[in-house]
């Protein structure tokens, strides 16, 4: 049986200022992938090891699983990789201050299946407004769970977002996908499903 420790993305209080990116990674630095809640870091340490040449950067909202990961990747065959604790929405706000990102990622994000609870979830219109202003041109955002409600709702708002259209037979799904939670969707029979967008390259008189 999988147990999953919730944890109230509101209560989290770390924060982050505007982060200099070239000076992170120490090198000119015009485009990074972000993959919010890594979990365990299944997929994270797999596409960096993957892509050596793609610069990461990791948020996790459960503090010993983003320190525990910090501490795994503290070797060379991670070099392109850097974590962060804290609420993702958060951090996305406060510490990415340009267009710079050309994937981002959200795998099996706590669903927060109670109504009242919504808001909790990682998916929403502010957040796609947000991720948008921050991405590059072409850039993509991948979507994965395995709750039939979550998946339901979330693919709603992304389907009515003016920042986001669906893309189809987007090969990474068969070439990179991976995480500590699908292992479990498997094991246990329950349906995966998977999504992935590409931003909207807005003009301004639209």
């Amino acid at each position: 049986m999988r147990v999953r420790h919730h944890t109230n993305p509101f209560q989290c209080l770390q924060k982050y200022g505007p982060i200099d990116w070239e000076q992170v990674f120490g090198e000119p630095t015009t485009s990074l992938d972000l993959e919010i809640g890594v979990g365990r870091g299944v997929f994270i340490r797999n596409y960096a090891k993957r892509y050596p040449d793609r610069k990461i950067v990791g948020i996790e909202v459960r503090k010993i699983l983003a320190e525990t990961l910090d501490t795994l990747i503290q070797s060379p065959e991670y070099q392109n990789i850097r974590m962060y604790y804290g609420n993702g929405v958060t951090f996305l706000q406060d510490s990415i201050q340009m267009p710079i990102l050309d994937r981002v990622f959200v795998f099996h994000p706590d669903p927060w299946p109670k109504a009242s609870h919504h808001k909790r979830r990682v998916i929403q219109p502010a957040f796609l407004e947000s991720v948008s202003e921050k991405m590059n041109p072409g850039g993509r955002l991948y979507f994965s769970t395995d709750n039939a409600g979550l998946w339901n709702d979330t693919d709603e708002i992304l389907r009515n977002s003016k920042y986001f259209e669906a893309v189809v037979g987007d090969p990474f799904w068969e070439e990179d996908y991976t995480s500590h939670w699908h292992q479990f969707s498997v094991r246990d029979g329950r349906n995966v499903r998977f999504s992935a967008w590409q931003k909207i390259n807005l003009t301004e008189d639209k």
